[in-house]
């Protein structure tokens, strides 16, 4: 009981409130306005050059998505329409922006535009630890050291991947993990222990009833990795109070 009480104390300890006061920097110019798009799907999103933010046929989630950025990308307490609606979006800074100054400019369009009020929690969720799967190391027979100083050699070392494939040769293993949360639909941590640049090449069936086995299976028998499901506190947004925007 008293782990329980610690452990419950401490996500509270642990849950930290947006700053809405404090003064961010803003994009020089936005324009957001409803999708007129008649599919649904299909959007896109993403920084171009310049310092320019553009979402198109995109709903709300993927700006606070891109905004406040977690291990799980999941949003707690936000109305049906965030998910629903869509928006096309143009945001201009005037000069090329980093990653973080990109972010924080979004936070000040959804504050300013959206009303949002919002935190991050941390929550218990179910989540993936990527292991080697043999006690000895043993790596699979698809997975290997880079023959490739990838360090040396900037752009040489590359990673590919489609529909039921993943191929490197040159996979740091942190990035390489990046490629698997959203094919086995939870986050995945790197537990493996492994250093270095590692050439690989998987393949899996994607749908039920195709030929070759399913992912989790795939790791195991051709790179002796393996998906180990525990809980795990992780940060997630909670949303307070949001609006839809006002459009121009």
């Amino acid at each position: 009981m008293r782990i329980v009480a610690t452990g419950v104390f401490a996500l509270v300890l642990a849950s930290v409130v947006f700053a809405q006061n404090a003064p961010r920097p803003a994009f020089d110019v936005v324009s957001i306005k409803r999708s007129t798009a008649v599919e649904h799907g299909g959007g896109r999103s993403g920084p171009q050059p310049g310092g320019r933010f553009v979402m198109t046929n995109g709903p709300t989630r993927v700006l606070l998505n891109s905004a406040y950025k977690t291990e799980t990308n999941e949003i707690f307490g936000a109305p049906g329409w965030v998910t629903s609606d869509n928006y096309d979006v143009e945001a201009r800074a005037g000069h090329d922006l980093s990653s973080g100054e990109l972010a924080l400019r979004l936070q000040s369009l959804l504050a300013d535009r959206f009303k949002l009020k919002a935190h991050l929690e941390k929550r218990i969720r179910p989540i993936y630890e990527l292991r080697v799967l043999r006690a000895d190391g043993v790596l699979g027979p698809s997975m290997r050291r880079s023959p490739i100083d990838c360090e040396a050699q900037r752009g040489v070392c590359k990673t590919d991947g489609g529909d039921g494939v993943i191929e490197s040769n040159g996979a740091w293993i942190p990035a390489f993990i990046t490629w698997l949360p959203y094919r086995v639909g939870r986050p995945v941590l790197d537990k493996t222990g492994l250093d270095g640049y590692y050439e690989l090449k998987v393949t899996w069936a994607v749908n039920a009833g195709d030929a070759g086995p399913a992912l989790p299976t795939a790791l195991r028998e051709q790179l002796g990795l393996t998906l180990v499901p525990v809980d795990a506190p992780m940060d997630v947004l909670v949303i307070d109070h949001i609006e839809r925007p006002s459009e121009n």
